[in-house]
């Protein structure tokens, strides 16, 4: 997105009144390292949300082979308020189930929670993408619902979106799911009535399903 121009810092040129963002990758279920994770860091100023006030670029680091990354520079002039977050990628790896960007949002820090000169260390738990592919398909000509809710579940990031139609369908959804964790795919029909102009739904079923894929 667009952000406040400013010189790139490159990461390591601080040796006093730094603040130091540290921290390790790793994917699930398994713990392993992940390296050459290309995480970008963006600085908020305080102050509520504004579309005249862009975030500043910081700069760009990226994982060793051992999963870690190290990013310091002077933190003098940002420890009056704000916050930092962070964004990474690497292909074939996800945080949140409902996402699919080329750098996806995986966490940020307020300033008042920086020490100067003392690295963050932070671990990060990637999932390494795989897909499901959910077919929906009614073999009735008259339905007993009208919109068809799905929801999907990675830990406790649940994801949904909603199918309305009038008619019959047939249709292929490819999910972002991770590999070797539980994960959980929930649908339902609904029926949407407008007693008194005022839109409510009835749920005419519900079905959850446990998966590892």
């Amino acid at each position: 997105y667009a952000c406040s121009k400013e010189p790139r810092l490159d990461g390591i040129q601080c040796t006093q009144n730094c603040i130091v963002f540290s921290g390790n990758l790793v994917d699930t279920p398994f713990n392993n390292e992940i390296s050459d994770v290309d995480i970008k860091i963006y600085y908020q100023q305080p102050g509520p949300p504004s579309i005249f006030i862009q975030p500043t670029y910081i700069g760009r680091t990226k994982t060793n082979k051992d999963g870690n990354y190290s990013f310091r520079f002077d933190g003098e002039k940002y420890m009056d308020g704000g916050f930092f977050t962070f964004y990474m990628h690497k292909p074939g790896y996800f945080h949140h189930v409902s996402k699919d960007a080329d750098f996806e949002l995986i966490g940020s820090i307020n300033t008042k929670d920086i020490r100067l000169d003392q690295p963050t260390n932070d671990t990060t738990k990637l999932h390494k993408r795989t897909s499901l592919f959910l077919k929906i398909k009614t073999t009735k000509e008259k339905l007993d619902f009208k919109a068809f809710d799905i929801t999907y579940q990675v830990g406790k990031s649940p994801w949904g979106f909603n199918i309305q139609f009038d008619k019959k369908i047939d249709t292929l959804i490819e999910l972002n799911m991770p590999v070797g964790i539980p994960a959980y795919i929930g649908w339902e029909g609904r029926n949407y009535l407008e007693p008194d102009g005022k839109k409510t739904g009835l749920r005419v079923f519900k079905i959850w399903r446990k998966c590892i894929v």
